[in-house]
């Protein structure tokens, strides 16, 4: 199994979780990065876990870290910078990941990709009607800030290379993810200077979901047989309104 973004808030509770379940791990990490930093010594010395230091801003060694492994979690994605910055981390990384899949030989693995709810069009439905699998994505990206808009545009091209060399994909969709590492998240308002705090939506469900319960969904999306061409929301249950 191999896990891009695996050294990333996320992806960390993802290897984690693929090892707890069996699975070997090919940890996709950029270059220079070292087991023992990311807390994986053990693993790396029983060989449960290997390491494939490459930047997925370019191909050198892609082929290599794809070619013989059953599944591709793809989470690898850049959340900060200009929207040039975060389109070479998000969707040319993509690209390449996606050419090096096509390279690599033997039978395509299965591809779980990692979206997000800001993919969503929140500004057209109603007030309190629920966001689901079939609600309408966004329609035009450059309305949206540069997240929103290379994950709209990382998500589509997943999905035409997809259907074009019929992989297996499922696409996760959670909401705002967090856990020791990250309380903080968009949905619980603004922060207008050191001392004041915005809050919009006093009654609306924040779409919350706790980092381990994320990753034990992305690993199951990745072994269970009828994932395969799902797009699937993850968030946790009794979800607290914003005002609580």
């Amino acid at each position: 199994m191999l896990i891009t973004g695996a050294s990333g808030f996320l992806g960390k509770y993802v290897a984690a979780e693929a090892l707890r379940r069996g699975h070997a791990v090919r940890a996709m990490v950029r270059p220079g990065a070292e087991p023992a930093k990311r807390g994986w010594a053990d693993e790396a010395r029983d060989g449960r876990l290997e390491l494939a230091r490459v930047d997925l801003r370019s191909r050198k060694g892609l082929v290599e870290a794809v070619e013989g492994v059953d599944a591709v979690i793809h989470l690898a994605a850049a959340k900060v910078g200009d929207v040039y910055g975060q389109y070479a981390g998000s969707v040319i990384a993509t690209e390449n990941l996606l050419w090096a899949m096509e390279q690599a030989p033997g039978k395509s693995p299965r591809l779980v990709h990692i979206s997000t709810f800001s993919v969503y069009d929140l500004m057209k439905p109603r007030a309190w009607s629920v966001i689901d699998e079939e609600s309408q994505v966004e329609r035009d990206a450059l309305e949206r800030d540069g997240y929103a808009h290379t994950k709209l545009v990382q998500e589509r091209i997943v999905r035409e290379a997809a259907g074009k060399n019929g992989w297996e994909l499922v696409v996760i969709r959670p909401g705002m993810i967090y856990g020791r590492d990250n309380l903080w998240n968009a949905f619980c308002g603004l922060e207008a200077g050191s001392r004041l705090w915005l809050r919009t939506g006093t009654f609306a469900k924040l779409a919350l979901t706790y980092v381990e319960n994320v990753a034990e969904a992305i690993v199951m999306a990745a072994e269970v047989k009828g994932a395969a061409g799902q797009t699937l929301n993850v968030v946790d249950d009794d979800l607290p309104s914003r005002r609580a």
